[in-house]
């Protein structure tokens, strides 16, 4: 997609990519001490990409969707519980 500034954006599936990307970094920090903000910072990145992504596509039209194994409001439930917890 290219927007009216000829700035090529990118594709739900690439956003979802993403996303995985940082849910595996986050998962892969797992419960370091030291990586508090690290996992912090990944699952944020984690539920904006999925939100934007979902902006996108709210219908969920596009294939890539197919490839999660939790469906994308379970997902988004789970970073927020999980950030309001490392809150409190």
């Amino acid at each position: 997609m290219i927007t009216s500034d000829g700035q090529d954006l990118p594709t739900v599936a690439d956003l979802l990519a993403q996303a995985r990307v940082a849910h595996l970094d986050y998962r892969r920090l797992g419960n370091q001490v030291s990586s508090k903000e690290a996992k912090q910072q990944a699952i944020i990145k984690a539920r904006d990409l999925r939100q934007r992504a979902h902006d996108r596509d709210p219908e969920h039209t596009d294939p890539s969707w197919a490839e999660d194994k939790v469906p994308h409001g379970e997902l988004v439930r789970f970073y927020e519980k999980a950030l309001a917890g490392a809150d409190g």
